[in-house]
Parts: C-alpha cells; sequence; structure tokens
C-alpha cells in the first residue's frame, strides 16, 4: 500500500531551529523533538543528510539512556528496536520532505551553492551510469567552442528530453535529424526500424526522415532525370564534364502509393519514342482501372539506376550523384537504350555538362548499343549524332593495326570491371560446359589439389571460390588471381620430388578500393609508349599459347608479326558485324538475346 504524503509549506526546506521544531512535534510527537536536540538536528536539511537518525540509539550512550526508553523498546544484550508508531511517523515525515525537495529541484546534501543539483545516494546505487552521464557533460560544457560539440552531445540531449515527454511531443534537432537519414541509407529501412523502435524518443520514424528529403529536394519521382540538380551539384564541384552509368538490380514485386506524385509504383512505365520512362503514369481515381492494372501490367522486378560520376580537372574524385531510378522488367531493345543515351547527352549539354562517356554491365543489349554507337564491327544507319559538333577525334597512328576503333565518336564506352572478371570467372569454372585453349581442357582439378595440399594460409581459397553459388563474388575472383604463384608450385611438384613451403569499414564487393591510392599525379602516356606496351603484351600472349597448340594464325611458322594477326581478327570480327536503323524499332532480330547478366539472388555465406 503507498504511503500517503504530508503537506508543508513552500519553504519548508528552510526550517531550522524553534520553526524545525514545531514541524516535527506536530508530525512526530515532543518525544522525537527532545532527541533531535539532543543529536544537535536543528534543520530540515540537517535532518534529510541524515541516513540513518536511529543509529546512535543502538549504542550505550549515557545522555541519551532516558529519550532511548521512551523510543524504543530495549533488550537484556542492550540492543533495542523502535516502537513501530514512532517508526511510522518519522518515515512518514522524511519521505515527505523528501518528496517536497524533489519537487523543488533542490537535492539535499552538504552543499553550499544552492544551485548545485545533487542525485540522492540511493539513486546513483540503483543507476550508476549516471555518474559517467553527468563527467561526459560536464566534460563537454567545459568546452569553450560551442561548435565543437561532439555529436553524441546533441544525440544525448535530444534523446534524454523526449524521454520526459509524450510520443506525440518527440522533437529532434537538425544533427539528429541528419544522423538519423545517414543511418536509414547506410543500414536499410528494416535495420532502421530495428534501432528505432528499441530505442523510443531517439530516432525519428522513416515518415519523418522522407519529409526532410522531400522539403531538401533530394527526393526524386520514379522515372525524372534531375538534369537541373545535377548541374547545381556539378557547378558546386566546379566541374563540367562526367560519365554516365546504367545498371539494373533485383528488387521485391510490389506496388505501393506514392502520395507526392499521386500515382502508383511498382507497374513496369513504359518508354517513350526517346527511351526514356513515363512519369506519373500510373495515375487513376477509378477502382477499375487500378483492378485491370493489376490483371494485365506487369510488375517491375528491376530497378535501373542511372548514376553521374564528375570528372575533375583537378584528379579529384568526387561523390557520385544519382540522375534517375525506376522499375523495369528488362523488356527494352538495343535502340531504346541508344535512344536514351542521346537524350541524356543532349539534356546535359543543353546544361553545359558534357557527358565523355557511358558505363555499364556485360549485358548483352548494352554491348549491342556500344557496338552500334561506336561503330565497332557495328553500322547504326539513319545515326542522328554522325555529323554531332561534338564530336571527338581519336588520333591514333594509321600504323596501329590492332586498333580498330573508328576515330570519331561522340561518347567512349566503358565495361564494368567488376562483371567483366565475374563473367569470365564463371565460364572458366562452370561444370556444365567444357572449355578448352588450343589442344588443352581448362579444369578446375589444379584448384581443388591446391585446396587439399596446401594451408589456406598460402592460397586463402575455400571450395566455393572455385563452385560459386553467388555469380557476383568479385572477391573469389581477386582470390583465384592471387593463387596463381601457388598452383605453379603444384605444377613444379608434380616432376620433382623436391617439396617446399615459402599470409577499416567493410565495404561491397563492387566497391572495394585499393587503400593504398597514389597522391602522385597521373604521369602522361607517350604513343611510343603505348606502342611498347602492346609490342610487350602480344609477345608475352604469343609465348603464353604456342605451348597449347594454337594453329589457326601461328601455323607452322614462329615469324608471326602483329599486323598479320591484327588483319585475321578484324576479318574474323568483321563477319559478325552488326547493321540496325535508327528510325526502325524492330530493324535488330532480338528473338535470342537475352540477359546474361550474372544473378545476385543467389549470393550466400562466405566460406569460413
Amino acid at each position: 500500500m503507498t504511503q500517503s504524503l504530508l503537506l508543508f509549506p513552500h519553504n519548508v526546506l528552510e526550517f531550522r531551529d524553534a520553526a524545525f521544531f514545531d514541524l516535527v512535534g506536530q508530525f512526530c510527537g515532543e518525544d522525537i523533538v527532545e532527541y533531535l536536540q539532543l543529536l544537535r538536528v536543528r534543520s530540515v536539511r540537517s535532518l534529510l543528510d541524515v541516513n540513518d537518525i536511529f543509529l546512535p540509539l543502538q549504542q550505550d550512550y549515557v545522555e541519551l539512556a532516558i529519550v532511548k526508553k521512551k523510543l524504543a523498546f530495549c533488550r537484556s544484550d542492550g540492543s533495542c528496536i523502535i516502537k513501530i508508531g514512532i517508526q511510522h511517523d518519522v518515515d512518514k515525515l522524511l519521505n515527505s520532505l523528501r518528496n517536497t525537495s524533489i519537487n523543488n529541484g533542490q537535492m539535499t546534501t552538504a552543499v553550499t551553492d544552492e544551485n548545485d543539483l545533487i542525485i540522492p545516494f540511493e539513486i546513483l546505487q540503483q543507476y550508476p551510469f549516471l555518474k559517467g552521464l553527468i563527467n561526459f557533460f560536464i566534460t563537454s560544457s567545459q568546452n569553450s567552442h560551442s561548435t565543437d560539440k561532439p555529436f553524441l552531445h546533441y544525440f544525448l540531449e535530444n534523446f534524454l528530453s523526449n524521454l520526459t515527454v509524450a510520443e506525440s511531443r518527440y522533437r529532434y534537432n537538425e544533427q539528429v535529424l541528419d544522423f538519423a537519414v545517414c543511418l536509414s541509407i547506410l543500414a536499410g529501412h528494416n535495420a532502421y526500424e530495428f534501432l528505432r523502435i528499441n530505442m523510443p524518443g531517439a530516432l525519428p520514424s522513416l515518415i519523418t526522415i522522407q519529409a526532410k528529403l522531400s522539403k531538401a529536394g533530394f527526393r526524386a519521382l520514379e522515372g525524372e532525370f534531375r538534369y537541373d540538380d545535377m548541374n547545381k551539384y556539378m557547378n558546386e564541384i566546379n566541374s563540367k564534364f562526367a560519365f554516365c552509368s546504367e545498371d539494373c538490380t533485383s528488387t521485391l514485386r510490389r506496388i505501393v502509393y506514392d502520395v507526392r506524385s499521386n500515382s502508383f509504383i511498382g507497374f513496369t512505365p513504359p518508354l517513350d519514342e526517346n527511351g526514356m520512362p513515363h512519369i506519373k503514369y500510373f495515375r487513376t481515381n477509378s477502382i477499375e482501372d487500378l483492378k485491370s492494372w493489376f490483371e494485365e501490367k506487369e510488375m517491375s522486378h528491376l530497378l535501373n539506376l542511372h548514376m553521374i560520376q564528375p570528372i575533375c580537372i583537378n584528379n579529384q574524385i568526387s561523390p557520385s550523384f544519382a540522375l534517375a531510378a525506376y522499375g523495369t522488367n528488362g523488356k527494352y531493345t538495343a535502340l531504346d537504350i541508344i535512344r536514351r543515351w542521346y537524350t541524356i547527352f543532349e539534356e546535359s549539354s543543353s546544361r553545359g555538362i558534357r557527358i565523355v562517356g557511358y558505363s555499364t554491365d556485360t549485358d548483352p543489349k548494352y554491348l549491342l548499343a556500344m557496338k552500334l554507337v561506336s561503330g565497332f564491327f557495328g553500322v547504326l544507319i539513319n545515326n542522328p549524332k554522325s555529323k554531332h559538333s561534338s564530336l571527338l577525334k581519336v588520333a591514333v597512328p594509321t600504323s596501329w593495326s590492332w586498333f580498330y576503333l573508328p576515330r570519331e565518336q561522340l561518347f567512349l564506352f566503358m565495361q564494368d570491371a567488376t562483371h567483366v572478371c565475374t563473367k569470365l570467372r564463371n565460364r572458366l569454372l562452370q561444370s556444365s560446359a567444357i572449355m578448352m585453349m588450343g589442344e588443352n581442357v581448362i579444369s578446375i582439378d589444379y584448384l581443388l589439389q591446391l585446396i587439399e595440399s596446401q594451408s589456406k594460409f598460402k592460397h586463402n581459397l575455400v571450395k566455393s571460390d572455385i563452385c560459386p553459388r553467388d555469380k557476383q563474388n568479385y572477391r573469389s575472383c581477386e582470390k583465384l588471381c592471387a593463387a596463381l604463384e601457388y598452383l605453379k608450385e603444384i605444377s613444379a611438384q608434380t616432376n620433382s620430388s623436391l617439396t617446399t613451403t615459402t599470409f577499416k569499414f567493410p565495404s561491397h564487393h563492387k566497391t572495394q578500393r585499393n587503400s593504398k591510392q597514389s597522391t602522385m599525379q597521373p604521369e602522361k602516356i607517350t604513343k611510343q609508349q603505348i606502342e611498347e606496351q602492346v609490342d610487350r603484351a602480344f609477345n608475352d600472349a604469343f609465348n603464353l599459347l604456342v605451348p597449347l597448340g594454337i594453329k589457326q594464325v601461328l601455323t607452322q611458322s614462329i615469324d608471326v608479326t602483329m599486323k598479320q594477326v591484327s588483319g585475321h581478327i578484324y576479318n574474323h570480327l568483321n563477319k559478325s558485324s552488326t547493321k540496325a536503323d535508327f528510325l526502325i524499332s524492330t530493324s535488330i532480330d532480338e528473338k535470342n538475346v537475352q540477359s546474361d547478366s550474372d544473378s545476385e539472388g543467389s549470393i550466400t555465406e562466405e566460406d569460413e
């Protein structure tokens, strides 16, 4: 049962001497007044400072013998027990005074400054972390520069202020809002919600985050190409040149209603004559229209993302910019891609930004688009950009028989090196087909022998690296390449009886970078240096392939020149040259062209 509290005057904590003794006599009786006078406890503050007011009665003091008989029952062994009624009255008085002290914001101990806040000992015992919290804020307050406060200061200040109010009154400062935005992007919505619901008042809701992004202009509509925002960003970093990349990633099939655009997102938006997705295409006030869409329209299972990577003249690496994103089902043609590239190029050019080139993965449709636009064994009839005023002129010597790219290009192309490496790895290691090089069969037996016979500290390989289910695991490509030296040891051991024995923030395998980046300015390469490097590469490849029994070009002669090989390869590739008409969407037979981009849906945990 909860004990009722006594009511006191507002200044009761300041009572002393006569006022104090009158108060005690009123609620506890004159015997307690006599006892306190003997103890020289003469004020409310002194009374609250005493941990156990009856402790002296447990000792055999002559001065307290008379009052002891009034307040307690004494045993033959000298010990005593306070009478129940007296103990109750004193406890009630002390509890009421302590409650009044807390309500007035004045914790009482022996302090000289009335503005100091003192926490009761029992509270510190129950919550010992309060000591560290107080020390943190004391240290933080001693910093003379208010702008140098750590984020933790703002976070705790905001968090603690929200704990004392209702959920509907939670407020968040700008520092916490910015932190929440970054956390939701880096961790994802599920992880963010897990943290938020387990720390009430610490983090704002996802709706608040979306509202902040929308207010700042960071929330784009599906299919909207943010050219003006891109132009603003490029001006901020003082760059007028950029590379554009485009790639798809798998997503869950789901239809949601977007309040901002008043449209439904999740259906595949159709493409216009320029290969661009229609914005706000699925808008309706009719339930019948929505029902027919669910029955007839296809939902998107891919998210197509366009990114802009600025090129700075001072070789500074600037963050990329998200130009657009939209759902797709992958059912578009190489001509759709080309028209989209041309549209992005012209829209950027009208804002003073030169798109130098495009980068994609090794999807066949994108490779075909690259071939047609660049003229690399492909011809695009009625190409509207063939005489463009911004054509780049590639000045290469006529003696470079191995350089097949036409000398004039509107923009350059670059394939995703990660996809190229993983695709080569997957083709070399797949068990459903046999691949030969000359008269030799490619086999993983040496790799399996390496894993079985050598310590993992040497090669760092596991069986899943050579029998991968995760086709996008670029890390395994690096590990396989790093194991080449140990494969040479196994090969040497098969021909000899001698055995010799010679090891910060986690990042995604697609974005890993070498931590040792050179700070030196890139060296300009001359044409002569390029020719020397190509000659060395040709000689190395020749020496490597001769023992494998390659006979088509090498024939019986060892005196094979690079010009002969280049001519043979050019004639071979020219036989499969592709032609397409820019004005006719069905001019390319793409019935058999399917995306063989390696799926990311089978990613498994890395073997330890």
